[in-house]
């Protein structure tokens, strides 16, 4: 292996890059900026070199024990897997080898291994970290891989946003993320066993925090499969079941929330989001460890008592709802995957079946503590049977 032509390092205040020039430029290859051993590493390859011959030329020079030889390896089959991503060295073949298995974590009654570098996955995952049953396959492998996949994931665009592409890609989707940094792509097979997320090597704290976000698409299609569904909201306990409050940006969730934890002192679960399915035909909430910026989450499961829809207004009150309005209104909650029409036909069926074995009702308030004891009223009555839902 070696260098490609059209490329030149350069450096900038003190800062080593590798820069494309000439064609490169046309076809929008892009630079790498190096560190003292990746350019040892990049000088050295300006002659032909095979892969032994250059490890043993980077430990001898930079004067490494035996002990030393893994990490040496890593370091450089880390740095030639990036360069080969980007084109700047030809012949290069990289080892195949699985990613370690990390840690195995239980979500709502679905097993998750990971794989990886354990410096990839959030310490938000710590509380959900379970043993496998003897029995029991993980219900969903991720794998993060740090560097580009070796094949582009091209497929028909079935979504896209300013923070997500998905595609179609006949055995698998892809994710692309462009607001994430470091995050380069990600796929999940169709039968949501398997995820594979591509990104930067160079771990940071933003990086583990993209990658904790990413990963949540991965749960939540695996999920829906198993008929499990998350819907955008607050949520608290009280009176032995779980309460959930959902509405657009701005409308008081987590406000109101935090009324009835301040005057009722009722616990908070989760401050953003809750995992919705039947257990044993009981609506259950699962705990799960993505909330938003609230850092309010818990691991345990509750009874399902309601989910109240709020809206804005001056005065406090509640509007009843037919059948047909609960059923669409939880679904435009969801944030389960919606990229088919199959997966729309799922979500609506699970919350028709839902909203017709608990208290569904809209809101309309204000952001005063009124709106919490009107809402208590509404609540109380439904659970003392004098009034419906």
């Amino acid at each position: 292996m070696k260098q490609a032509d059209g490329y030149l390092l350069e450096t900038i205040a003190g800062v080593p890059y590798l820069l494309p020039y000439g064609q490169n430029i046309a076809d929008l290859k892009r630079g790498v900026q190096l560190n003292d051993t990746s350019v040892f590493l990049w000088q050295t390859l300006a002659q032909e070199i095979s892969s032994d011959e250059l490890l043993h030329k980077f430990f001898t020079f930079f004067d490494g024990t035996p002990e030393d030889l893994p990490s040496f390896k890593e370091d450089m089959e880390t740095f030639l897997s990036t360069l080969s991503t980007f084109g700047m060295i030809t012949g290069y073949a990289a080892p195949a080898q699985p990613e370690p298995l990390c840690k195995i974590l239980c979500i709502g009654e679905l097993y998750v291994a990971f794989r990886g570098k354990e410096a990839f996955f959030s310490d938000k995952f710590d509380a959900f970290e379970s043993g496998l049953p003897a029995d029991r396959q993980p219900d969903l492998t991720i794998q993060i891989h740090g560097y580009y996949p070796s094949t582009k994931g091209n497929g028909t665009l079935l979504l896209r946003n300013q923070d997500l592409y998905i595609m179609d890609c006949d055995s698998f989707y892809t994710f692309l993320f462009p607001s994430m940094s470091g995050v380069y792509e990600g796929r999940v097979t169709k039968d949501a066993t398997q995820a594979d997320i591509y990104c930067s090597p160079f771990c940071n704290e933003q990086l583990v925090e993209n990658l904790f976000h990413a990963m949540r698409l991965f749960y939540l299609y695996r999920a829906q499969k198993s008929g499990i569904f998350a819907l955008h909201s607050a949520s608290i306990y009280y009176r032995e079941k779980a309460w959930l409050f959902s509405g657009p940006s701005g409308t008081g969730k987590s406000t109101h929330t935090n009324l009835w934890h301040k005057l009722y002192d009722t616990p908070l679960i989760n401050g953003d989001l809750n995992l919705l399915s039947f257990k044993d035909g009981t609506p259950v909430v699962y705990g799960l460890p993505w909330c938003g910026t609230s850092e309010i989450f818990d691991i345990k499961t509750y009874p399902l008592g309601g989910i109240i829809l709020l809206q804005q207004a001056s005065e406090n009150h509640i509007e009843s709802l037919e059948p047909h309005e609960k059923a669409l209104l939880v679904s435009q909650r969801l944030i389960s995957p919606s990229w088919t029409k199959e997966q729309l036909h799922t979500n609506l069926h699970f919350t028709e079946n839902l909203s017709s074995e608990i208290y569904v009702a809209r809101l309309c308030c204000n952001m005063g503590n009124a709106a919490a004891a009107t809402m208590k009223e509404a609540i109380d009555d439904y659970l003392k049977g004098t009034a419906t839902c």
